[in-house]
C-alpha cells in the first residue's frame, strides 16, 4: 500500500524545524533556542525571520538558520537537514 504525502499548506512545514528536533540535529541547547527567540537583544546578530509561529508551536526556519550560519562558518556542510 502507498502513501501519498499531503502538499495541503497546513499539512505540510518543509523547512521549519520544532526546537526540539532542531537541537538533536544542531546540538544546540532548547534553551539557547529559546533565548534566541525571547531574548535576542542578548545576541543582536539573530535573524529577525529565524522564528515562525504556526497554531501556537514555534518553528526555526531552516532556510534562515544556515543562510545565518554560513554567513559566519563558510564551511559548514549542511547534510543533517536534507
Amino acid at each position: 500500500m502507498q502513501t501519498e504525502q499531503s502538499t495541503a499548506l497546513f499539512d505540510n512545514l518543509r523547512g521549519m524545524l520544532t526546537p526540539a528536533v532542531f537541537s538533536r540535529k544542531t546540538g544546540f541547547s532548547r534553551k539557547t533556542i529559546y533565548n534566541w527567540k525571547y531574548y535576542s537583544k542578548v545576541s543582536e546578530n539573530i535573524p529577525s525571520d529565524l522564528f515562525v509561529k504556526f497554531r501556537g508551536k514555534l518553528y526555526i526556519r531552516t532556510d534562515v538558520f544556515k543562510t545565518w550560519m554560513s554567513s559566519n562558518n563558510p564551511n559548514l556542510v549542511w547534510d543533517q537537514f536534507e
